[in-house]
């Protein structure tokens, strides 16, 4: 693996995962302070319990950001096997629907074990380098996204390969 990638792979993924903590920590914030006033006015206890809720569901979703940097260079230079899926993101940020005012370039990474995590690569030159360390460590994870790709990563994240294989519709990122 390449310096350039490495440092690319471990800088994006400590951003992802201070957005996680951040809003792990402003969940932590509204159930504690639901729960204080809860002592006081009980009614509050739903508030605190529909928060508590949504944060776990949060934290279910999100759990590959909360695996850390180390975590995901482990899987690229020890388990790269269990790298199955990059998919590319672009988010066009419009005013009024209408006007394009920027766009950022994100890439999703997806294990055979149903873990994600979301690297925002929109600086010049990021997204290049991001693809070239993947074709050089994971030449046999998927890249591409379509709903049918989708719900054949949904349905068994394992087999995702081999089932892309079977659909025919298999696109590795070494090409």
């Amino acid at each position: 693996m390449n310096d350039q990638f490495k440092e690319l792979l471990r800088s994006r993924v400590q951003a992802a995962q201070r957005e996680s903590l951040l809003a792990m920590a402003l969940f932590a914030g509204f159930i504690l302070f639901f729960i204080y006033w809860g002592m006081k006015l009980v009614f509050l206890f739903i508030p605190a319990l529909v928060f508590a809720v949504i944060a776990y569901f949060v934290y279910k979703k999100f759990q590959g950001d909360f695996k850390g940097a180390d975590y995901w260079l482990k899987q690229f230079e020890e388990n790269p096997e269990n790298v199955v899926w990059i998919k590319p993101i672009t988010v066009k940020h419009t005013a009024g629907f209408v006007i394009t005012l920027y766009k950022e370039q994100k890439f999703q990474i997806l294990t055979a074990d149903n873990l994600a995590v979301t690297l925002k690569c929109d600086k010049a030159g990021q997204a290049e380098v991001f693809l070239k360390g993947c074709q050089q460590t994971i030449p046999n994870a998927h890249i591409g996204y379509t709903v049918q790709i989708k719900s054949i990563y949904k349905k068994d994240p394992d087999e995702f390969i081999s089932s892309l294989k079977a659909s025919n519709l298999y696109s590795p990122i070494g090409g």
